[in-house]
C-alpha cells in the first residue's frame, strides 16, 4: 500500500509540475546565455606614426590608405600586381557582358551590380543610394575633395533597385570599369544624407569622419 501511495503522489507532482509549466509566460522561461548578452565589441588596433585627419576621401593632408581600406571598401579594389578586381561589385562592367556601353559621340554608360547582404558597421544594408549620396557629395564644389578623377567626368548617376548602379559618362574614362577611390565613397547616407541636406558644413564638421566612422 506504502508503494502505491508514493506512486500516486509522483504521479500527482508530475501533473501539478505539467501545469504549473503550462502556465508560465513567456518572460519567465529562461533565457540562452547567448540572446541576453549584448553584442561583443570588435577593436582593430592600427599602428601609426601619425594621427589621420581623416579616414577616407582625399579632404585631409594625413589620410592613411592603409587603414582605410582595412576599415572601408569601394565597388573596386587592385590587387598587389595592379590588377582591378571587384570589390563591392558583383563583377566589373565589361563590354563582352553589355554592362560597359561606349557610344559614337563619346559618352557611355556602366552598370555596376552590387554584392548582396553588404552592410555597414552599424547594420544598416549598403544599396546603390550610398554610391549615389557619394558621387554627390564627392561633386560638391564647397567640399575640399581633392580626388575627383572620376566623379568629374560623370554626368549622371542613379540607382535602379536596391542593388543596381547605372552610371552616364560625359566622355571617354578608360577607369570607368573600375572605381577604386573614394569618388562614389561609398557613404552611408543613413547616417550623412540629413546633415548634407541640413547644414554641409556641420556634415563636413562631423566626427564621422574621425572618431564616429562607420565603414
Amino acid at each position: 500500500m506504502g508503494g502505491m501511495r508514493q506512486i500516486k503522489w509522483h504521479g500527482l507532482l508530475l501533473i501539478l509540475a505539467t501545469i504549473l509549466m503550462g502556465c508560465a509566460t513567456p518572460g519567465t522561461a529562461p533565457s540562452s546565455p547567448t540572446s541576453s548578452q549584448p553584442p561583443r565589441t570588435k577593436t582593430l588596433t592600427f599602428a601609426m606614426n601619425a594621427e589621420p585627419e581623416v579616414i577616407l576621401t582625399a579632404m585631409g593632408s594625413r589620410r592613411p590608405a592603409a587603414l582605410r581600406n582595412a576599415v572601408h571598401q569601394h565597388l573596386a579594389a587592385n590587387d598587389n600586381r595592379g590588377q582591378a578586381l571587384p570589390q563591392l561589385a558583383e563583377e566589373l562592367p565589361s563590354t563582352a557582358n553589355g554592362t560597359w556601353v561606349v557610344r559614337p559621340d563619346g559618352t557611355m554608360q556602366t552598370t555596376y551590380r552590387l554584392r548582396p547582404n553588404v552592410t555597414w558597421h552599424d547594420g544598416a544594408p549598403l544599396t546603390a543610394e550610398d554610391l549615389v549620396f557619394g558621387w554627390a557629395v564627392t561633386s560638391d564644389p564647397t567640399f575640399p575633395v581633392e580626388s575627383k578623377a572620376a566623379s568629374s567626368e560623370i554626368g549622371r548617376i542613379e540607382a535602379r533597385a536596391d542593388h543596381t548602379l547605372v552610371i552616364e559618362w560625359q566622355r571617354l574614362y578608360v577607369q570607368a570599369y573600375a572605381i577604386t577611390e573614394d569618388d562614389l565613397g561609398p557613404f552611408p547616407a543613413h547616417l550623412l544624407r540629413p546633415l548634407y541636406e541640413a547644414d554641409k558644413q556641420q556634415m563636413w564638421g562631423s566626427p564621422y569622419w574621425t572618431t564616429m566612422f562607420v565603414g
